[in-house]
């Protein structure tokens, strides 16, 4: 499931990027400046998206905790892509345009989780943890009057 949603999430953010530079200027064939831009906002998004396990917290996690996962990702998406545009010669893109771009697929992704969440049974939510190491103990039913 992961893998799915690496793979969505990727057509959504190059279907916005798409669509957002098609109303700014009415054309599918992107410039110099905005392919490089594209190419800078898929690496951060899916690079940040794997450190903050985005991925993994959508469906063996609490909606929370992917929530949280997904703003910090996002947040920190935006701040490189502004960086990356303040330090270097992208001076045309506008910022009403990398804030789309971010908001966007993250509204999108939002919207598409939380119905898989809502749609899929409880028993596909949970995936093995690996991360986590739980002992189980056996406890005789002596020990078990007192807990």
């Amino acid at each position: 499931m992961k893998h799915i949603l690496l793979i969505l999430d990727l057509i959504i953010c190059t279907g916005s990027f798409f669509g957002l530079y098609y109303f700014k200027t009415n054309s599918f064939i992107l410039e110099n400046e905005y392919l490089i831009l594209l190419n800078i906002f898929i690496c951060l998004w899916i690079a940040f998206s794997i450190y903050y396990k985005k991925y993994k917290c959508a469906f063996s996690l609490t909606f929370r905790s992917y929530y949280r996962s997904l703003f910090i990702s996002s947040s920190l998406t935006l701040l490189f892509l502004v960086l990356t545009v303040a330090l270097t010669d992208l001076k045309i893109v506008s910022r009403l345009f990398l804030i789309s771009i971010i908001a966007i697929p993250s509204i999108l992704e939002l919207l598409f989780v939380s119905i898989l969440r809502w749609w899929l049974p409880s028993n596909w939510k949970i995936e093995n943890n690996s991360d986590e190491i739980i002992q189980i103990t056996n406890i005789s039913s002596n020990d078990a009057l007192f807990l």
